[in-house]
């Protein structure tokens, strides 16, 4: 087995060689993985955003994802109950085509402080997807999640927020944004390792359709 990957391309690992060894808490997350070639448009968006001239930490194209349902720091037993229930729950689907358009920001255009990119379609397959996350999650004893679910891929998390009015224009500017599209064939379950130069993403499980 490999070391940890700094990406969303790490092989698949045993939870339990490692870290139900020691039973310390894994924070983990259920995404879809981006393809190379879009992760890379993504980069280029956010480099054309920078001119706004705010102080964003900026998401390195290799941890580009799509979040469906965000654990915490949870157990190496529940990691292995939530796997456990996604590999049935997700086997035999179908895979559907997502497209990777527009641009956002979290809580609004005008006092931004997340910029996303946004998905097509937002409604039917993504959403299913995280419903069966979100119950596999409570299932296993976690808390329901309180926010409502808006499929989106973060590009930064804006650090100046004297100026993050700034990044409305170039949002705006942006709007027409086309990532081009892509099968989504799996979803996958990451740990995320946090490191002074930011976190380290390691699948620990896949889940074909």
């Amino acid at each position: 087995m490999g070391g940890v990957e700094s990406g969303l391309d790490g092989d698949e690992r045993s939870v339990s060689t490692e870290a139900a060894a020691s039973q310390r808490p894994v924070r983990a997350f259920v995404a879809i993985a981006l393809p190379d070639g879009m992760r890379q448009s993504l980069h280029t968006l956010a480099k054309r955003l920078r001119a706004a001239r705010v102080r964003v930490t900026w998401t390195a194209p290799e941890r580009m994802h799509l979040t469906l349902r965000f654990l915490g720091e949870i157990s190496p037993a529940a990691i292995d109950a939530i796997a456990a229930a996604l590999r049935d729950a997700y086997a035999g689907r179908e895979p559907f085509s997502l497209a990777v358009r527009g641009v956002g920001a979290f809580p609004s255009m005008q006092r931004p402080r997340v910029l996303w990119a946004g998905v097509e379609p937002a409604e039917g397959p993504v959403p299913a997807l995280n419903e069966t996350a979100e119950q596999a999650a409570r299932d296993a004893g976690l808390p329901p999640e309180k926010q409502a679910f808006h499929p989106h891929i973060t590009l930064g998390r804006i650090r100046d927020h004297a100026r993050a009015g700034w990044m409305e224009s170039a949002l705006l500017s942006e709007k027409g944004f086309n990532g081009g599209e892509f099968t989504v064939k799996s979803v996958s379950l990451y740990a995320s390792h946090l490191t002074p130069t930011g976190p380290q993403y390691q699948r620990l499980h896949e889940f074909p359709f």
